[in-house]
């Protein structure tokens, strides 16, 4: 990771190398902590958390040299950011195996849409961006569903489990002029989060449909707080039966 840290190192002497690895760490700690992320390595047994600043770091250079050579050849690229938001989850419930699996699948799949062309980055511990050069917002969508299936779907196995992981992911279409990477997938993360809450408050508006339809409704009281009853002839004179009038019969003599 030593190339991250070259840029800021400018100075012949030794001072000014010195400037230039505190100018480098500074810079990785704002990125990281924008992220959420630590300096060091996160434990062995953190799947969902094995990523450092410096590797975030890393990653949106990569892609930002990547969208550089884009410009200069005027290429639009097609910018997709894929998080895995239940992966901590995951790995909390059914273990790290569960995390890897998810990681691993999520990385080839996304792999085999960038092909030799594109090129996926891992910038958090949960999500991955993915660029592709030369191609609009309908064929990425055909792209991610022709690896993904139409549902967009993880389909992982833990023990005796079957478990499914449905990612989410927003995209944009860079013009020339478009700002650097990390700019890029926070204004997509935003995306992201606003869906997932509209699609909360969507389901919390179903279940108060639900609720108010099944629970039981309090009888009216009345004055002496009783519950008040419905009269037995509530029925309207008009809706009664019409009934024939009976003849009399004389009775039969003893």
């Amino acid at each position: 990771m030593s190339h991250v840290l070259s840029r800021h190192a400018g100075a012949h002497h030794e001072g000014g190398r010195a400037a230039g690895r505190r100018a480098g760490w500074s810079s990785l700690r704002r990125i990281g902590a924008w992220l959420g992320l630590s300096s060091r390595a996160a434990a062995p047994h953190a799947e969902s958390q094995r990523l450092t600043a410096i590797d975030a770091c890393a990653a949106f250079r990569k892609g930002d040299e990547f969208l550089q050579r884009c410009r200069e050849d005027r290429v639009p690229v097609t910018v997709l950011v894929f998080e895995l938001h239940d992966l901590p989850e995951l790995e909390c419930v059914f273990g790290a195996g569960a995390a890897r699996q998810a990681i691993v699948q999520a990385t080839a799949k996304l792999q085999r849409i960038a092909g030799t062309q594109g090129m996926v980055l891992r910038t958090d511990p949960t999500l991955f961006t993915l660029l592709l050069p030369d191609t609009d917002k309908d064929d990425a969508l055909d792209m991610l569903r022709g690896a993904f299936g139409e549902s967009c779907a993880l389909e992982l196995e833990a023990g005796d489990e079957d478990l499914v992981l449905v990612p989410e992911f927003a995209l944009r279409i860079l013009s020339t002029e478009a700002p650097p990477l990390v700019d890029v997938q926070h204004g997509l993360c935003c995306d992201i989060q606003q869906a997932r809450a509209r699609e909360q408050q969507r389901r919390e508006y179903l279940q108060r449909e639900r609720e108010s339809h099944s629970r039981p409704m309090p009888l009216p009281r009345t004055a002496q707080g009783r519950p008040e009853r419905e009269s037995p002839r509530a029925v309207h004179p008009e809706q009664y039966p019409r009934i024939p009038m009976t003849m009399p019969v004389p009775l039969g003599r003893r």
